[in-house]
């Protein structure tokens, strides 16, 4: 997959993923929310494409790689990134 194919994809699931966020009510800067675009520490998750194609839902705590699922489906890598945005949700109004 080349660069620009890449950019594509990542910039359409990108929007697939605030789209979806805005219905369930998500903030769009909501930590638990998986995106392309920004890197996190601190065990919140992160969206990368490599140049083969795979996606990664990721994540990182004090610069270590705590978490790396590896998809090239864009319904599985969306499936992780609500799962895990929901579970967020669903303890801290549980708290």
């Amino acid at each position: 997959m080349d660069e620009a194919e890449r950019y594509r994809v990542r910039d359409e699931l990108n929007q697939e993923v605030l789209r979806r966020a805005a219905a369930l009510g998500i903030d769009r800067d909501d930590v638990a929310l998986a995106r392309f675009d920004r890197t996190l520490d601190g065990g919140s998750p992160n969206l990368t494409i490599d140049s083969d194609g795979a996606f990664h839902f990721s994540t990182r705590d004090r610069g270590v790689i705590t978490l790396d699922r590896v998809t090239r489906d864009h319904d599985e890598l969306l499936q992780w990134t609500f799962q895990w945005a929901t579970h967020d949700l669903d303890e801290s109004w549980f708290q």
